[in-house]
Parts: structure tokens; C-alpha cells; sequence
């Protein structure tokens, strides 16, 4: 039921970094764990299984209305919703194709893969960690410094170029925009000038 959850939270985290649900968390758990035993709300008494959860949720992540607009911002919703939103997954055909996540429970992307960095620029990243969950420790604020750095694990060093610059290499284009677009100050402040690719 947490994991679910916090899927459905990291979605909304694309719009928003520090978006959070709305009241406790125990709540939102407890209607994930209402969707799986008992069903959607319009339809009780017929449990969901977890992998057509996990498909919806993917599906929602390809899709451009329901997320970028703020329509899903608790599980309650969610829950209400889910048949709805399963009928589309099933029928959605972003270009030209039927929608079938590559592996369940993921965004079907290509992904990206780098080699081990030389130890040295390995310890410095490392160090360099350290330094930004201070910095993010100083910044308060509702994500804990550990929320923060598990968004920065898709990230692995590669070089430093002759000129200085911190060649960063992400798993995937999601990370590496999103690395750009709210943690270029972060890693720069830490590791001087930096480039994260793709």
C-alpha cells in the first residue's frame, strides 16, 4: 500500500518537486489498501490486484491531462477514478500504438547506461553527496535531505573534462531533465560546473 502511494505521490512530484498529500499519509495508505481488498469505490466487494494498480499508474504517467492538470492529488480520487482509468489504459493509443508498458509497474524509456568512474572522481561524488544533503539539511522544508538525494540516484559520474566541467550521466532522458531542471544549482554549487546528459 506504501509503495503504491508513494508511486502515486512521485507522480505528482513531476509537476511539483515538494508536492506532498494533502493530511496524514496513514489515510491515503488506507485507501490504496481499500482499492486492493475491496475495490473502486463505485464497484466494492471486487479487489484489484496490485499489477493492474501498477499499470494504471504507469499509464497515468503517459498521460497528459489527469497529472500535469492536478486532477489526482489523493488516493480517494484515484480510487474513484480507477475503472475509469483502467478503460483508457486499455484502450489509449498514443502514437498509433495500444498501450503496453514494456516491464509492469514502469514507464517504458530508453534507457541509458555508463561506465564505472575512475575512483577518484568517485570518491570526490561521493564527498560531493555528503556535501549537498548538508546543503539540503540547511534547507528545510517538507522532502527530508534523503528525499531529495534518492532523486538524484539515477545520476552517475562519468569525467571532468579539460576544462573542469562535471560530466554527469543520467539513466534515462525523465531524470536527466528533471536533475537539470531542480538540481542544476544544487550540483553546481557542490561540484562547480556541471552537464548532465542526455
Amino acid at each position: 500500500d506504501v509503495e503504491l502511494t508513494n508511486t502515486l505521490r512521485d507522480l505528482n512530484r513531476t509537476r511539483i518537486p515538494e508536492w506532498n498529500f494533502a493530511g496524514k499519509p496513514e489515510k491515503h495508505y488506507h485507501e490504496m489498501h481499500l482499492l486492493r481488498t475491496r475495490g473502486n469505490a463505485n464497484n466494492e466487494n471486487k479487489p484489484v490486484a496490485d499489477e493492474r494498480i501498477r499499470t494504471v499508474l504507469t499509464w497515468l504517467a503517459t498521460d497528459d491531462f489527469w497529472i500535469p492538470k492536478g486532477n489526482v492529488q489523493s488516493v480517494a480520487k484515484f480510487r474513484e477514478k480507477f475503472l475509469q482509468f483502467e478503460m483508457k489504459a486499455a484502450t489509449d493509443k498514443p502514437n498509433g500504438k495500444r498501450f503496453t508498458p514494456a516491464v509492469p509497474g514502469s514507464i517504458p524509456e530508453q534507457t541509458y547506461s555508463h561506465p564505472e568512474p575512475p575512483a577518484a572522481l568517485l570518491a570526490e561524488w561521493q564527498a560531493g553527496l555528503e556535501k549537498l544533503r548538508a546543503r539540503f539539511a540547511a534547507r528545510g522544508g517538507m522532502i527530508a535531505p534523503d528525499e531529495r538525494l534518492a532523486a538524484l540516484a539515477g545520476l552517475t559520474p562519468i569525467s571532468r573534462s579539460g576544462d573542469g566541467v562535471l560530466r554527469i550521466g543520467a539513466r534515462d532522458r525523465n531524470t536527466a531533465n528533471f536533475a537539470r531542471e531542480y538540481y542544476h544549482d544544487d550540483l553546481a554549487a557542490v561540484f562547480g560546473a556541471v552537464a548532465v546528459e542526455p
